[in-house]
């Protein structure tokens, strides 16, 4: 049977590959590897996968850097259901996958595929903000599988002025470990994904997250030119576990067409205001 591959690729959110039978695959660094890990610590040529006579899938460790199961260094190894393992210091989950997950993953991609393009179809049809962010949190909720998802405007400190699509967001003493990603976003200005937050020096400690039991979030700027002046938060509880390379590329699609419409209704006022003087 198939076997999935997911692999951590920090800061964009997990990869995953769907690997069939009658080919040998070469896991690596390199671009044109069958999986590509984009990772200095990642041999050019780190690992392969076999599919043997009998059925079973064998991975087998190509690197001087190594591959771990359980903290122990393994050469080779056979994949049973859902096998863990770290090439080099990047975790992996190997899982087989029976004809009807097959099926079932096949239909959710191609369902997923056709709301994007339903979904971005309507967002550039939107002429009232307020709806386009409704659609896009929508998106986010019922496409992605994200809990929770809103439109977090900031000040030039970087602080929470308001929240769209989930207001309580700026009690901080209630949602402690929201705010601080939100912060974290806000300060360095890029992307911010965390797969897995119970591994997390920082947000696992947050009592709203082991509350709330949040299991990933992802927090994207929306600026306009160099300044951010709102963050685009979703997080997950038990349900989805990770945020795909897909769902972050999504998000930040949508941060981009929201920039440009607050770029473009900011010129408008000015050009309003300096037509009545």
């Amino acid at each position: 049977m198939p076997v999935q591959v997911t692999i951590d690729s920090q800061p964009s959110g997990f990869k995953e590959y769907t690997l069939f039978e009658g080919k040998d695959y070469v896991i690596g660094r390199l671009p044109d590897s069958d999986v590509q890990i984009d990772n200095a610590q990642v041999s050019r040529t780190h690992a392969r996968l076999t599919h043997a006579l009998n059925g079973v899938w064998w991975f087998e460790d190509l690197s001087t850097v190594g591959c771990y199961a359980n903290d122990k260094r393994i050469t080779r190894l056979p994949i049973e259901d859902v096998t863990h393992l770290k090439i080099g210091p990047v975790d992996c989950k190997l899982s087989s996958l029976s004809h009807n997950e097959l099926v079932k993953k096949d239909n959710k991609d191609v369902w997923r595929k056709a709301q994007l393009k339903q979904f971005s179809s309507l967002m550039l049809k939107c002429e009232d903000s307020q709806i386009f962010i409704s659609v896009a949190r929508n998106y986010f909720i019922q496409t992605l599988g994200c809990s929770r998802a809103a439109l977090v405007f900031v000040d030039g400190n970087n602080e929470i002025e308001c929240s769209l699509g989930y207001d309580r967001w700026k009690d901080v003493a209630q949602f402690s470990g929201s705010t601080t990603m939100l912060n974290m976003c806000a300060n360095e200005g890029k992307t911010l994904v965390i797969n897995n937050t119970k591994l997390h020096a920082v947000l696992s400690q947050q009592d709203s997250v082991i509350t709330n039991k949040i299991a990933a979030s992802l927090c994207v700027p929306v600026k306009v030119g160099s300044n951010t002046v709102a963050i685009l938060y979703a997080d997950t509880q038990n349900q989805k576990q990770y945020f795909t390379t897909t769902d972050v590329a999504f998000a930040e699609s949508f941060a981009r067409q929201l920039s440009m419409r607050l770029l473009f209704n900011d010129i408008n006022y000015k050009l309003t205001n300096l037509e009545s003087a």
